[in-house]
């Protein structure tokens, strides 16, 4: 059993080590926020987020997206690569998650916190999140939270 779960967690070391060297080094493209890091362009999948940078923070306080229920693994990357996301555990959200299978994520965007939002903007460290969490397969879409 010992073995086994030595097995795991040097798969899961591994893991972290390959995505770590493919979010890293990327330089600043947009001009907010952080000058050495940015959006990553080989990993961001644009086509799932809802929204442009440019726009990023013009909702209620958050970004929402679904995560599968019984996906420990994408939980502990969520976790290690966009601290900043948390599990909110109920409800569809704008997401629309299914609430049989998935689980619904908040990403804050507080207005007053400029290492998120310029404006209505989000920074590039922020967008570089929003890439983390579309380079997912199992995550189908990111959008703006509206409470209704």
């Amino acid at each position: 059993m010992a073995s086994s779960w030595k097995w795991i967690g040097s798969i899961l070391a591994a893991t972290l080590i390959v995505l770590t060297l493919a979010f890293d080094g990327f330089t600043d493209t947009h001009g907010h926020g952080e000058s050495s890091t940015a959006m990553p362009t080989l990993s961001c999948n644009e086509e799932k987020i809802d929204f442009e940078q440019e726009v990023g923070c013009f909702n209620d306080g958050s970004v929402e997206f679904c995560v599968p229920v019984d996906d420990v693994w994408l939980r502990l990357l969520l976790a290690w690569f966009v601290p900043a996301a948390y599990d909110v555990g109920h409800g569809g959200g704008q997401a629309r998650c299914d609430a049989q299978v998935e689980t619904l994520y908040f990403y804050p965007t507080p207005s007053d916190d400029p290492k998120i939002c310029i404006d209505d903007g989000m920074t590039d460290r922020a967008w570089r999140d929003m890439c983390r969490i579309s380079f997912f397969p199992q995550i189908r879409r990111i959008v703006a939270t509206w409470y209704e």
